[in-house]
């Protein structure tokens, strides 16, 4: 097992879809750039650090981005999103995970702010200097990556697997 991770919108955002509607994945304007196979690996990588991250800022983010196609999937994504902050059991995905709030008023302190906004800010705290930020986020990952951070690129992995 390596270190827990902090994961961004993006990628919880294939990672509940994939899990509560995964016809959508083809659909979606955010996830039909994902080759096939990206979910499962994504749930490899998870499982693989045995504990998932989130800040407050990177739920609401998602939960604004999540698929709209009717009553019935968003209900369904919104009780795989609240399943996924409560810690229930997720069919697919049976690892703990843990909200970490960081104040805003800290997140728009750092000099990325400007850049990257609010979220990705909260992301780039330094009281998360000991857990690997996973991202599909370019100018995330290199602003991590100059200020020394432990970050994984989720790109770089599938284009290491041959599917990019």
């Amino acid at each position: 097992m390596s270190r827990p991770v902090l994961i961004d919108a993006n990628l919880l955002l294939l990672l509940l879809t994939g899990l509560a509607a995964p016809e959508q994945l083809k659909q979606h304007k955010r996830l039909k750039r994902y080759p096939p196979f990206a979910f499962e690996m994504l749930v490899m990588r998870l499982v693989e650090a045995g504990n998932i991250l989130m800040t407050p800022n990177v739920l609401t983010e998602t939960s604004n981005l999540l698929p709209t196609g009717g009553e019935a999937l968003r209900n369904t994504l919104m009780a795989t999103l609240r399943g996924f902050i409560d810690g229930t059991k997720i069919e697919g995905l049976d690892l703990p995970r843990t909200e970490h709030h960081v104040p805003s008023l800290v997140a728009a302190a750092h000099r990325a702010f400007l850049r990257l906004g609010l979220t990705d800010a909260t992301l780039l705290d330094s009281s998360f200097a000991a857990i690997t930020l996973l991202t599909d986020d370019l100018p995330l990952y290199v602003e991590a990556s100059s200020a020394g951070r432990d970050v994984e690129y989720f790109t770089h992995r599938l284009q290491q697997a041959g599917l990019l």
